[in-house]
């Protein structure tokens, strides 16, 4: 006989079985695929919009892997160079209500039948920066004990723009998240603080080794005064944490398998 107990348990995995079908089964109503024509490759990357459309604009099959897979592009390893070096233009339209889990599933179907594209997760220890509490301690203060329960917003990773990030409230292991996605390595958080921090503002100078996933394009528009420090010294400075070269595992995506897209 079935205890309750049991009951809810084998309800719970049914729920999570039948959820992850649906993800695995979400498609664009109606999707085109093009290669990449402009002469001069001028801004690339993936945009949503309301009303279930989705544009990605001079995308490799690197790029889109690590959107649909919610990774960095340096967590993708291909199998041969056109997968980033050819680009793509592609324009979808799904459900009218559909959010960022919706548009990523319906981008791991389109893959799977116009690019034919098979992949494994794997974990591999790589160089990566240590995120760790400077000499003299933290610059910010703990954030009040409700700053992130309603009525007030819920707390999130900080806005990450170039040369500045910014966060009302932020845990350390969000900071660490949003410098992975702009260094040339990721970033693991050891700082060992797991409160909340209030009034994260952040301004530095980018230099080359920075934001190579965000694109071309992306230094049209700095948001950081040309005259401010480097981003060692501002972290230092302004938030009272360094980065120390490291090792650590991280996960990537392999690509065993996939073709160029059949025309439209």
């Amino acid at each position: 006989m079935l205890t309750p107990r049991l009951c809810v348990l084998l309800w719970i995995a049914a729920s999570s079985m039948a959820a992850a079908q649906v993800a695995n089964n979400l498609r664009f109503d109606v999707a085109s695929v093009k290669p990449f024509a402009d002469p001069v490759l001028i801004m690339s990357g993936v945009t949503t919009q309301p009303g279930g459309r989705f544009t990605a604009k001079a995308a490799t099959l690197g790029d889109l892997v690590a959107y649909a897979y919610d990774v960095l592009n340096r967590q993708v390893e291909g199998t041969a160079d056109w997968m980033t070096v050819e680009r793509f233009d592609i324009e979808g339209k799904g459900a009218e209500d559909a959010a960022p889990p919706q548009f990523k599933a319906m981008l791991r179907s389109l893959l799977a039948e116009r690019f034919a594209l098979r992949t494994r997760k794997a974990l591999k220890t790589v160089d990566a920066y240590a995120l760790v509490v400077a000499r003299g301690g933290l610059k910010l203060k703990p954030s009040e004990a409700a700053a992130c329960d309603p009525p007030q917003p819920p707390c999130s990773g900080p806005v990450t723009l170039v040369g500045r990030m910014m966060a009302p409230n932020v845990l350390m292991s969000e900071l660490a998240k949003s410098l992975s996605r702009i260094m040339d390595r990721p970033v693991v958080d050891r700082t060992e603080q797991t409160r909340h921090v209030a009034a994260l503002k952040l301004d530095w100078v980018p230099d080359e080794t920075q934001y190579a996933d965000w694109g071309p394009g992306v230094w049209a528009k700095p948001n950081s005064d040309p005259r401010g420090p480097a981003l060692a010294t501002a972290l230092q400075e302004q938030v009272g944490v360094r980065l120390e070269p490291t090792k650590a595992p991280i996960d990537v995506i392999v690509i065993d398998a996939a073709a160029r897209p059949t025309p439209d």
